[in-house]
């Protein structure tokens, strides 16, 4: 593939208010513009992305609506059907050598038809649709309906990029050809978090940084806090469930537990700075998936806990310093908390966490070793 190619990068969402797709999505911007190809950024942005935006080999087509999405099911994903195969549909009066179409949004895979014919990449976060329960009828019935939509969908693809194993296997089950691009942190990114000063002695602070969703059920983090009211918590994010977390602080009347709302980088640098513990969950119904921010936090050397299992556990598994909990589970929660305290004295060591991520997580490097085996 000849590199001064037209690159066409689309998603759905806006980088500015959905940091996990800007990072994955920045460095294949920054990488095809330092070999030279012209990059169009499509997304929902209302403002431009001010890292590109005055390089001349750069275009950032904004697409937004108006309009507010439907609370109910049903409503919400037709109408999010409608609004990707319109986005996907007025790109097709463009000639663009390669476009990657990037999901969770699984609208823009099923409306994939748009560009039939033109070379394209499925870029790969989150396979959303296996995440619908079984439990109720409706999502049932819907995520059979989207896997048949996919199977279709898949057809029109040049390949899918994914990001770990659970997802490679997925694909290569549907004959798709894959490739890997995993999720880490920049090169910007590791060398801020690995600078970080080793914290000082004080109260024990346990530390959430991320969304604040459905996925990852805060109320867990919550209950632990009224149960260890000796310990400092803190939630640093924001998201559809924020609300819910607040009222249940507010009912239960916790007082050791701080909620930040959306922070800078050097704001978040600050909280991983002054925190003991880094905390996360994904409820089983997400055990396919490895939340990014795990990546940031290994870089932090601080310890961690992590409710999970499956794709996130394997890879906590070649780490140091961590301890799996099983989800939803507050008294696993609790314990972790408590035995670390007994450790807390003890001086620990992070230069494996730190080389491995600087070794293979670093996304700079991996999206150029995706490009050289797509150019090849």
């Amino acid at each position: 593939m000849n590199r001064k190619n037209k690159i066409c990068i689309v998603t759905n969402l806006s980088l500015r208010n959905e940091p996990t797709v800007k990072n994955r999505l920045e460095p294949y911007v920054s990488e095809y513009l330092n070999r030279g190809s012209e990059v169009t950024l499509v997304s929902s942005d209302i403002e431009s992305i001010e890292r590109f935006k005055e390089n001349e080999r750069f275009t950032h087509k904004r697409v937004t609506t108006k309009k507010i999405r439907p609370k109910s099911f049903i409503s919400r994903a037709l109408f999010e059907y409608k609004e990707a195969k319109k986005l996907l549909r007025s790109l097709r009066r463009y000639e663009f050598d390669i476009y990657i179409i990037t999901i969770p949004s699984m609208f823009l895979l099923f409306n994939i038809n748009q560009l039939k014919g033109r070379r394209i990449v499925l870029d790969v976060r989150d396979i959303t649709w296996e995440y619908l329960s079984d439990k109720k009828i409706t999502s049932f019935l819907a995520k059979k309906l989207f896997r048949l939509l996919a199977k279709i969908s898949f057809n029109n693809l040049s390949c899918a990029v994914v990001t770990n194993k659970t997802e490679r296997d997925y694909f290569e089950r549907e004959g798709v050809k894959v490739f890997s691009y995993t999720n880490g942190v920049s090169l910007q990114q590791f060398k801020d978090l690995n600078s970080l000063k080793v914290k000082r002695a004080g109260e024990t602070v346990v530390t959430y940084i991320g969304k604040v969703g459905v996925a990852q059920n805060l109320s867990i983090f919550v209950e632990a806090a009224k149960k260890l009211p000796n310990i400092n918590f803190r939630i640093v994010g924001y998201g559809p469930e924020v609300t819910r977390i607040e009222n249940l602080i507010t009912r239960y009347k916790i007082r050791n537990i701080e909620l930040t709302g959306t922070l800078d980088w050097q704001g978040v640098l600050s909280c991983y700075e002054d925190s003991d513990i880094l905390y996360a969950q994904l409820i089983k119904d997400f055990s396919g998936a490895m939340p990014s921010k795990l990546y940031q936090y290994l870089c932090a050397k601080r310890f961690i806990i992590y409710g999970g299992e499956k794709q996130a556990a394997s890879i906590l598994s070649k780490f140091d310093h961590n301890t799996l909990i099983e989800p939803d589970n507050v008294e696993d929660l609790e314990m972790a908390i408590v035995e670390y305290q007994s450790l807390k004295s003890k001086a620990q060591d992070y230069d494996n966490n730190v080389n491995n991520i600087y070794k293979n997580y670093i996304r700079e490097n991996n999206v150029s070793r995706l490009i050289n085996a797509l150019d090849a």
